[in-house]
């Protein structure tokens, strides 16, 4: 029984060591995916709000007085 304890203790070991890795592992490829997803959008061109019309009216952020 005791060499069966020391084994469930070297996986739970692996498994905490590999926790931030595999964390950062998930957290690239979603960056990667969401990057990809955006460049899409830009390249069709609704993903630019700089691009957009500006309103012709007033400026109503800055007081005239």
């Amino acid at each position: 029984m005791g060499g069966h304890l020391t084994l469930i203790g070297w996986f739970i070991v692996a498994a905490i060591c590999l926790s931030p890795i595999l964390a950062f592992w998930m957290v690239s490829i979603l960056g990667r995916f969401l990057r990809r997803k955006q460049q899409s959008r830009v390249l069709r061109g609704s993903g630019v709000v700089a691009e957009r019309p500006r309103s012709i009216g007033e400026d109503k952020t800055v007081d005239p007085n």
